[in-house]
């Protein structure tokens, strides 16, 4: 399942044997976890839109970058942080 996608039928299926297995078990803190995690499957989004501002303050301006400064960053991080 990608990032932000709702839950498939087969993710619904699993948790709900999970929680089975768990009310067997008879644990709060397992059953959170699970109810936490049916939550989490049935939202359909990961993450809130981040405000401009807060963005910028979080990771500075936008910076304009070459294919080839980007090739050699895939290629090697290290070779590109040393360089730049």
């Amino acid at each position: 399942m990608a990032e932000g996608e709702p839950a498939q039928p087969w993710d619904t299926a699993a948790l709900a044997g999970l929680r089975q297995i768990v009310e067997e078990l008879d644990s709060p803190g397992i059953k959170r976890s699970l109810q936490q995690s049916g939550l989490a499957l049935s939202h359909g989004e990961s993450a809130d839109v981040l405000n401009p501002d807060t963005a910028s303050a979080l990771y500075g301006a936008l910076r304009r970058q070459s294919i080839s400064r980007l090739e050699l960053f895939a290629r090697c991080p290290f070779a590109s942080f040393t360089r730049h």
